[in-house]
């Protein structure tokens, strides 16, 4: 009987590969630290993470990707044929230092891996099959091969207490390279209950820089563009970073009427959008970072820097964790008024979110 783990989901797109090596290599040796993982079907609980060494992004051929952290693996494979990227999701059930076992998200199925490097390659073992991976940068999962929930759009409305018609970026206040505005939807597509390695977001974001505009510079907040931005492990790190590359399938369309933002996008696009629905928990976060306010009001605004003291603004919903689209009548969510986590600014302030998914 087929089983559905990481290492078979590479196969699938590989072929043959399983049983053999990577190029360069042809040892069949695996870990020997894995022997007392936890292969009890999830029956013991995680006592020791793996380790750390194991952690990071790892491709075999640039034909196959696995994205390994301490509580989640994510595998991407790349469909030569159909030129798209395909992607599994699992969350760690129990583990040791050389060895984990883990449930896909979609189909509920587990298996145990063992790790082991042999020379310079990482060795991954499920059931007496063993593939070898190198370690691999940046890479862009780019279009999927399509939704697994058959879902052709989703578009999120996002309304907030007040938003300006234009925003002021590379303040001559703030320092370069930090984050002056970002609104945020997050997307826990591993459903492990937390932002981490495999989730995937919709973002507007802009860090202080003259690479692109000047000082003091005003635009509409939708000119900043949004991107999909994916979480992944740092190489050998305990680390969850986002990233994204500046592509055309990595961008967002992003409207903006009064107060709304509207972000629309194809989960086509990007290989762990395609595991999005109404039921995957969701989590919206806005911050600005304006220092030193100016004084000078704006009577057309309703809100502005004059009415602010502080120099940090955000705001969740929830106000902590993830709620799913599908408890909400109509898939709108509601937050009340005023209630940010830091700051005053109302431009931060989320008022409600409506999602709408397209099949």
């Amino acid at each position: 009987m087929f089983r559905h783990t990481f290492l078979s989901v590479i196969c699938c797109t590989l072929l043959a590969a399983c049983g053999g090596s990577s190029s360069g290599n042809s040892s069949d040796e695996t870990s020997s630290g894995g022997q007392d993982s936890s292969s009890s079907g999830g029956q013991e609980s995680v006592s020791i993470p793996l380790d750390s060494q194991f952690y990071g992004l790892w491709t075999y051929a640039d034909a196959a990707y696995v994205a390994v952290a301490k509580d989640t693996v994510t595998v991407f494979t790349h469909d030569l044929e159909k030129d798209c990227y395909d992607s599994g999701l699992f969350t760690v059930d129990a583990s040791t230092e050389t060895s984990l076992t883990s449930t896909d998200v979609e189909t509920g199925e587990q298996a145990t891996s063992k790790f082991a490097f042999v020379d310079d390659y990482l060795s991954i073992e499920e059931e007496g099959e063993v593939l070898y991976f190198q370690q691999a940068g940046l890479f862009d999962p780019t279009p999927s091969c399509g939704s697994y929930h058959d879902v052709t759009e989703v578009e999120v409305a996002l309304d907030l207490s007040f938003l300006p018609p234009y925003v002021v970026i590379n303040r001559d206040a703030q320092d370069t390279g930090k984050v002056e505005y970002d609104y945020a939807i997050r997307f826990d597509v591993n459903k492990s209950g937390t932002l981490d390695a495999g989730d995937v977001a919709l973002i507007i974001r802009h860090f202080k820089s003259d690479a692109e505009y000047p000082n003091n510079h005003s635009l509409a907040i939708t000119e900043l563009e949004g991107d999909i931005w994916s979480y992944m492990p740092r190489h050998q790190q305990d680390v969850i970073a986002s990233e994204h590359t500046n592509t055309e399938l990595n961008s967002v369309q992003v409207e903006q009427s009064g107060n709304r933002l509207t972000f629309t996008v194809d989960p086509g696009q990007h290989a762990l959008l395609a595991h999005i629905n109404e039921e995957t928990p969701v989590q919206i976060r806005t911050f600005m970072n304006y220092p030193e306010p100016e004084a000078e009001v704006i009577s057309e605004w309703s809100d502005g820097p004059w009415n602010w003291s502080s120099k940090l603004h955000q705001d969740a919903l929830p106000d902590s964790g993830f709620t799913q689209p599908n408890f909400y009548s109509d898939m709108l969510i509601d937050d009340a008024a005023a209630d940010l986590i830091q700051g005053e600014s109302m431009w931060v302030d989320i008022k409600s979110v409506k999602f709408s998914f397209t099949k």
